[in-house]
């Protein structure tokens, strides 16, 4: 027998791996049924409970799902999750069906015990764990909102051109190594160089990129934003150090934020609700320097204008050689090229000018030459059809699950009650167990109203759609238009105008997909064939 050891600690700590590992382990050997027994230990250091997004925990419900773990070792239900529906989930449905026996030694839980997995006082720590996490989280970004406030940097690293203040951790200093490359940026900036020759120059010079200096100066990081692991200074490196106040002595937090705690997903915030703080820090630049700079970019952002309309290629069409993406110019005549070589002489990338218009026009016409080889037009109408139906049941399923957990919170209440009628539980515990059951109710309903609201939605888009037909050939173009933005991954240009048009693994005729040709000619008229890629193995 296996037995699973899983071991967790926040950012924020409040506990350590070693002593959850001491109290697990001496709990393991006071049990007699487990000698001989195989003991995994999986450790997620650093990771919020609120979400399964931990990569030991992914490893280790994978093995009991594969029925190599038979019991599972928690030192109690928090390390396990904090998420009240998700720990839920397991509990009471996923471990049963698997035989995983599921032990949280300081809450004396032990799924292998008869009643003990359905009872009332573990559906309340569960909820208890929930509501903490979400507290807690909501406290530690009051707190971070205060301490930005008064100017404290926050950030793990600062900035390329500072250092930390070795006496103060929320604070920066200027970089007396790299300080100077930043107010040169700046001064080219001001004086009406291009970002991509102040780019050229820096490469030429070989200055260290931000990530190179970092690396060189030890920094222990992994993970790099970046192309190529060989980096070199680009457009987008010297805009990004340009438009970030910060280098005026300006400290800036709250730019992103998390959608729900524990999730890692993060998304823009509106500058106004940005919190700022003047001369926080010793500044890199003048505040004249930095308005300056700022408004040679706004010049040269509106004399680089292409127009409002949507582009369906944007961020998709990249260079072979390199990798980076190409940049669209020209009003009139749009066209994609590479400006790499304009920045570096690294890479022999290519320097024809891709016309947009025809490249748009081997798009569709690879993404109706699929189509055509695998089902006629009416047949992918029906298929479309079809998924929408699987997606609603899917959908009523999942709101199914959601009304009958509103109807247990509202049971739980009626359980508690009765308790509180027959004197088993005190007033006080009465209105502090019933508000989390209220407080949770009122998540679930916002879940389902959400749901709700994105079937009726659905169901309006389904309704415009069913007069649509695939007879005449122009309809056809235009449902192949429609369909690109799902469709297309990316295109790739290689020297001598050659094209790679690789598609996305998953579409919406996924049943079809499975027949399409893993490669087509598609070519543009006064150059070589191009390659089309329908399952993205490559060129």
């Amino acid at each position: 027998m296996t037995i699973a050891v899983y071991l967790r600690v926040s950012k924020e700590g409040g506990d350590s791996i070693a002593n959850q590992r001491k109290l697990i382990l001496d709990y393991i050997r006071r049990m007699p049924e487990w000698d001989g027994a195989r003991i995994q230990e999986f450790c997620d250091d650093g990771y919020s409970g609120r979400n399964f997004e931990r990569p030991a925990a992914a490893r280790m419900l994978q093995l009991a799902k594969e029925g190599r773990i038979a019991c599972i070792i928690v030192k109690d239900l928090s390390r396990f999750g904090r998420n009240y529906l998700e720990v839920g989930k397991y509990l009471f449905r996923v471990f049963p069906s698997l035989g995983v026996r599921l032990i949280a030694v300081n809450d004396h839980y032990d799924s292998g015990k008869p009643m003990e997995s359905d009872s009332l006082d573990m559906m309340f720590r569960t909820l208890i764990h929930d509501m903490y996490s979400r507290d807690l989280s909501e406290k530690v970004k009051n707190a971070l909102s205060v301490k930005a406030q008064c100017g404290a940097y926050l950030c793990a690293l600062a900035p390329y051109g500072y250092q930390k203040d070795p006496e103060d951790k929320n604070r920066i200093l200027p970089d007396p190594a790299a300080a100077p490359t930043v107010r040169r940026i700046f001064r080219l900036a001001a004086d009406g160089w291009p970002t991509v020759r102040i780019a050229r120059i820096l490469n030429e010079e070989q200055v260290l990129t931000p990530m190179q200096y970092k690396r060189a100066g030890g920094c222990k990081r992994t993970s790099w934003n970046c192309v190529r692991e060989a980096n070199f200074w680009t457009t987008e490196t010297v805009l990004k150090i340009l438009r970030d106040e910060r280098y005026a002595g300006t400290a800036v937090y709250g730019r992103r934020k998390r959608k729900e705690p524990g999730k890692s997903r993060q998304e823009p915030v509106r500058k106004t609700d940005w919190i700022t703080v003047q001369n926080a820090h010793p500044a890199v630049i003048s505040q004249d320097e930095y308005r300056q700079a700022q408004q040679m970019l706004r010049t040269c952002k509106e004399r680089g204008r292409t127009g409002k309309n949507k582009n369906p290629l944007r961020y998709k069409v990249r260079c072979g050689v390199c990798g980076h993406a190409m940049v669209r110019g020209g009003k009139k005549n749009p066209y994609y090229r590479c400006t790499v070589p304009f920045m570096t002489d690294r890479y022999a990338c290519p320097i024809e000018r891709i016309p947009a218009a025809e490249l748009l026009e081997m798009i569709y016409a690879e993404l109706g030459r699929q189509v055509a080889v695998c089902v006629d037009y009416n047949q992918i109408f029906m298929e479309k059809k079809r998924c929408l139906a699987a997606d609603r049941a899917a959908a009523a399923k999942k709101l199914a699950k959601l009304q009958a957990a509103c109807a247990g919170q509202e049971h739980h209440i009626q359980e508690l009650y009765e308790k509180l009628v027959f004197g088993q539980v005190s007033r006080d515990e009465y209105v502090t167990a019933k508000t989390c059951f209220l407080s949770r109710k009122r998540e679930i309903c916002e879940q389902i109203w959400q749901l709700q609201d994105e079937e009726r939605k659905n169901g309006i888009q389904d309704n415009a759609g069913c007069g649509q037909t695939f007879e005449e050939e122009q309809e056809i173009r235009q449902a192949a238009k429609d369909m690109l933005a799902e469709l297309l991954r990316e295109v790739v240009i290689y020297p001598g105008c050659r094209v790679q048009i690789i598609w996305q693994v998953r579409d919406p005729f996924a049943a079809g997909g499975a027949d399409l040709p893993q490669a087509g000619d598609a070519c543009r008229q006064t150059k070589t064939a191009c390659t089309s890629d329908t399952d993205g193995s490559g060129f």
